[in-house]
C-alpha cells in the first residue's frame, strides 16, 4: 500500500470520527440490543422496539394474528415482562422472559423465567420466591445482560419495610451472595420527618414506584410516597454489586428541607442519556429552588449527574405553586428520551399539560411565565389524570410521540429534528375511544411501525404508528373469545420482541400474542408446574403452585 492510499483511509476514517462525535446523540435506542432488559426496552424509555421483523401492519391486518397462550403466575406481574434471548438454562438454549409478581397484602410475591416460545409446556424454567411486595411498590425489574443478573425490588406487604434490593443468577434463579441488600441512607436537612438536621429515608412512608435503571454498572430506584400521607419526600438511592456484596453510590432527597416531592411517575423508569446523566420527574411538594441555596425540587423535572446523583438542571413551570396546593402533580408520568436528539418529551401532567425539554438548557423557573421551554401543550389530557406515559419512535428526521390519557384521544406528536420543536399543527388524533392506555412501539427500523395500547378498558389494541388516526389494524375484541384478556393490572407494560407481544394483566396472567398457524386451535392456557424446580428466599419454604 502506497503513502497516498494510507494517508487516505486515515483521513477518511479521521472524517467519520469527526462527523460520528458532531451528530452524536444523548439516548441510548433499542436499536442497540433486541433484548428487552429494562422497562419500556432501553434506558431513554422509548418504549420502541425497532428490530422487529415479524410483525407488520399487513401481518395484523391478515386476520392471522392472535392469542397464542396465556401464562397463570402467582400474582400480577409488576411493571412488564422483560426478554433476553438465546439463554441457556438447565443445559437448553432458548429465548426467556423473566416476570415479577407481587400485589400487597401479603399475597406471594415471585421472579419468574418462562421460556418465551414454548408455549406447549408453560413450565416455568425457575422460580424465586420472594418476600410478599406492598401494593404500591411497582417497580420492573432490570436485567444486566453482560454478567447474567437480574436485579429485582421487594418490600414486606404491611409497608413496615424493609424494602430490599435483591441481584439474582439470571441462569439459575438464586439468589448472589450479599443479596439483599436493605435501602437505607440520609441527607442533611431540616425537612419534615427529620430531626432538624438530618433527613432520614423512612421505608414505612415510601414505595419504589418508578421501574429501576441500570447505568454504568449501578442500580439506582426511586420512591414516593407508601400511602400519601405525609411526611415524605422524593428519593433516588444508586447501588453497585460485585465482589459479593452491594455498595450503595449516591443518594438523592428531593425536599430536604421541606416535604412531599414524591418521584413516582406511574411506574416509568428513570431516564438516562449516554452521558450518565438521569433525568426524572417529582410530583407537588416543597419548592425553592430558584432563590439562592435552595434545594427543594417539588413539581420539577430534574437533570442529575451520576454516581453522585447532584443536580445538574432542572425545570418547574411557572404554574407549579397553584397545581402543587390543588394535588396535580408535575411528576404523574415520566419523560421519554428523543433518539438522536438532545430532547425530552414529558408529560402529561396531572393538570394536563406536556413539556418539549432541552436537556443542554431545562428552563429553571420563569416566575409570572411564560415558561422558558421549546415546547408547552395544553390540554393533553383532563385534570387529575394519571398513567399516562409517552414513548416515542424515531424515523430520521421525523420522531413521533405519543401518549393516551384516560378520558382523552390517543395524540400523536410529530417532532422534526431541523426545527427542533413540535409544530403547531403536529399532531394526529384517534377519536374513536377515550379509555387511554399504556403504550408500546415496534418497528423495522423506519418501517413497519405499530403502536401498541394496553388500554383501561380491557382492550389489546395496534395502530398504525405513522398515523394513528387512520382504521385501527387489530384489537382483541375482533375476536374476544380467543384474544379477550380477563383485566388490566396497575401501570404495566406491554413488551414486544421476536414476533411475540406479551401483555400482563391485573389476575396473575400473560398474556401471549403472535402470528398464528394458518388453521389456528385454541390458545392453550398453561400453568406453572410443581414438579420445575422451585428456589426459595427463605429457608424451609418449599415450592407450591402459583
Amino acid at each position: 500500500m502506497s503513502s497516498n492510499q494510507r494517508y487516505a483511509i486515515f483521513a477518511t476514517a479521521s472524517l467519520v470520527l469527526l462527523l460520528s462525535c458532531f451528530f452524536a446523540t444523548p439516548w441510548p435506542t433499542a436499536a442497540d440490543n433486541v433484548a428487552v432488559p429494562t422497562q419500556h426496552n432501553d434506558n431513554a424509555r422509548t418504549g420502541c422496539n425497532s428490530q422487529e421483523t415479524l410483525l407488520t401492519p399487513a401481518a395484523l391486518r391478515s386476520g392471522h394474528f392472535g392469542k397464542l397462550f396465556t401464562l397463570k403466575l402467582d400474582d400480577s406481574v409488576i411493571g412488564q415482562v422483560l426478554y433476553v434471548p438465546n439463554l441457556t438454562i438447565n443445559g437448553v438454549a432458548d429465548d426467556v422472559i423473566f416476570a415479577y409478581t407481587g400485589g400487597g397484602n401479603g399475597a406471594s410475591s415471585s421472579l419468574y423465567a418462562f421460556s418465551a416460545d414454548h408455549y406447549h409446556s408453560g413450565n416455568y424454567l425457575w422460580r424465586l420466591q420472594l418476600p410478599d411486595s406492598a401494593e404500591w411498590t411497582t417497580c420492573a425489574p432490570v436485567i444486566d445482560t453482560a454478567n447474567n443478573i437480574i436485579y429485582v425490588l421487594t418490600k414486606t406487604g404491611d409497608d413496615s419495610g424493609p424494602t430490599e434490593l435483591h441481584a439474582v443468577n439470571l441462569l439459575t434463579g438464586d439468589e448472589l451472595p450479599g443479596s439483599p441488600v436493605t435501602i437505607a441512607g440520609s441527607v442533611p436537612g431540616t425537612g419534615a420527618g427529620g430531626n432538624g438536621k438530618v433527613v432520614n429515608f423512612d421505608t414505612a412512608r415510601e414505595n419504589c414506584r418508578p421501574a429501576l435503571l441500570l447505568l454504568n454498572g449501578i442500580v439506582y430506584a426511586a420512591f414516593s410516597h407508601a400511602t400519601d400521607i405525609p411526611p415524605y419526600h422524593g428519593w433516588i438511592f444508586g447501588y453497585q454489586y460485585g465482589g459479593g456484596q452491594f455498595t450503595q453510590t449516591g443518594i438523592f432527597c428531593s425536599t430536604p428541607n421541606g416535604g412531599d416531592g414524591g418521584i413516582w411517575q406511574s411506574g416509568n423508569g428513570l431516564v438516562a442519556d449516554n452521558d450518565g446523566n438521569i433525568y426524572c420527574s417529582t410530583g407537588n411538594g416543597s419548592f425553592d429552588a430558584d432563590t439562592v441555596g435552595g434545594a427543594n425540587y417539588g413539581m420539577c423535572y430534574l437533570k442529575l449527574s451520576t454516581p453522585s446523583l447532584s443536580v445538574e438542571d432542572w425545570f418547574s413551570p411557572y404554574d407549579e405553586q397553584t397545581d402543587s396546593f390543588a394535588d396535580l402533580d408535575l411528576g404523574g408520568a415520566g419523560p421519554v428520551g428523543i433518539s438522536n436528539t438532545d430532547r425530552i418529551f414529558a408529560g402529561g401532567t396531572k393538570f394536563g399539560s406536556a413539556f418539549l425539554l432541552n436537556t443542554a438548557d431545562m428552563g429553571g423557573f420563569t416566575l409570572g411565565g411564560p415558561d422558558r421551554v421549546l415546547n408547552r401543550i395544553n390540554g393533553i389530557s383532563g385534570v387529575n389524570v394519571v398513567g399516562q406515559n409517552p414513548v416515542s419512535w424515531d424515523r430520521g428526521p421525523v420522531k413521533y410521540l405519543y401518549v393516551w390519557p384516560a378520558g382523552s384521544s390517543l395524540q400523536q406528536f410529530r417532532y422534526v429534528t431541523a426545527g427542533g420543536r413540535i409544530g403547531p399543527n403536529a399532531a394526529y388524533k384517534e377519536n374513536s375511544w377515550t379509555d387511554g392506555g399504556q403504550l408500546s412501539v415496534s418497528s423495522n427500523g423506519q418501517a413497519d411501525g405499530i403502536l401498541w395500547a394496553e388500554c383501561y378498558s380491557c382492550v389489546i389494541r395496534a395502530f398504525d404508528a405513522n398515523d394513528v388516526s387512520k382504521p385501527v389494524l387489530w384489537d382483541s375484541n375482533m375476536d374476544p373469545a380467543r384474544d379477550g384478556i380477563p383485566s388490566v393490572g396497575h401501570w404495566q407494560f406491554i413488551t414486544v420482541a421476536n414476533g411475540r407481544v406479551y401483555v400482563p394483566t391485573g389476575n396473575g396472567r400473560i398474556c401471549v400474542y403472535g402470528l398464528l398457524p394458518v388453521a389456528a386451535d385454541k390458545p392453550e392456557t398453561t400453568r406453572a408446574s410443581d414438579s420445575t424446580k422451585v428456589v426459595s428466599a427463605f429457608v424451609g419454604l418449599g415450592g407450591t403452585q402459583p
